[in-house]
């Protein structure tokens, strides 16, 4: 269990660093990174608690989720700026 757990941890950061290293906005990177992550390999958790014990499992997760959460705030973004301004009467 605690070579699991590592596992998660280690994958986890290298997914946020691979994200964070190359962006413009660390911070922002950094957030989505541990989000997307972590959320990520919790569902897959909850949803299949025997195939996430293959130690592959959590990598995947943690790529794919990091990579959900910088898809899901581009389009987050985009529909914010995107939006009419309102005009002051």
């Amino acid at each position: 269990m605690v070579l699991l757990l590592a596992n998660l941890v280690v994958s986890v950061l290298v997914a946020t660093t691979a994200l964070a290293v190359p962006s413009m906005e660390r911070r922002v990177a950094i957030l989505l990174g541990l989000g997307g992550a972590t959320t990520a390999n919790f569902l897959f958790w909850v949803v299949a608690p025997t195939m996430w014990t293959n130690l592959l499992s959590a990598w995947v997760c943690s790529v794919v989720g990091a990579l959900l959460a910088v898809v899901a705030w581009g389009v987050v973004r985009s529909v914010v700026t995107a939006a009419p301004a309102r005009r002051r009467s």
